[in-house]
């Protein structure tokens, strides 16, 4: 939790890109964004799944789940802002509804997934997609995109996009 926390307060403030230390960049970070985005883009993310029509995994949202293990960001985005107010304010609350501080509250790796992790980050994500586009009604308007999709300033790869595959 603290490492989401963390990545989502230094790209906040700093911008920049994240990703996790066990990954491999297979690409120059310099093209990951189309051309005709470039102008356009300040958050770039991946799909890491995408249900379509088959079952889901375990711990990912039901539809579809945004990676958050790699991250793109320009400073001062209201994605990253939204994103860690929404973490804080979540542990704030468990606190207060376990009557524990901080410190002390244990979670599940589930519930990291959900709380801080790429389910919350999925919700967050969308949140700010639906500001730019309120006719996205639901996760499953983005399924199966197969080139990068440009959604207000935040640039969508498509699942192998950063090569989940």
């Amino acid at each position: 939790m603290k490492s989401d926390l963390l990545r989502y307060l230094i790209l906040s403030t700093k911008g920049g890109v994240y990703s996790d230390i066990d990954t491999i960049n297979l690409m120059p970070i310099s093209q990951w964004v189309p051309e005709r985005y470039r102008k356009a883009t300040r958050v770039v993310i991946g799909v890491e799944f995408d249900r379509l029509d088959s079952s889901n995994w375990n711990d990912v949202h039901p539809d579809l789940q945004f990676c958050q293990w790699t991250i793109a960001a320009t400073p001062g985005h209201p994605l990253l802002n939204y994103m860690a107010q929404r973490v804080i304010a979540t542990l704030e609350m468990l606190a207060e509804e376990r009557r524990k501080k901080f410190w002390e509250l244990n979670f599940s790796s589930s519930d990291i997934m959900q709380l801080t992790g790429p389910a919350a980050w999925t919700d967050a994500v969308f949140w700010q997609l639906q500001r730019y586009e309120p006719d996205l009604k639901s996760l499953r308007n983005l399924n199966g995109i197969t080139e990068p999709r440009l959604v207000g300033d935040i640039l969508i790869l498509p699942i192998d996009g950063f090569g989940m595959g």
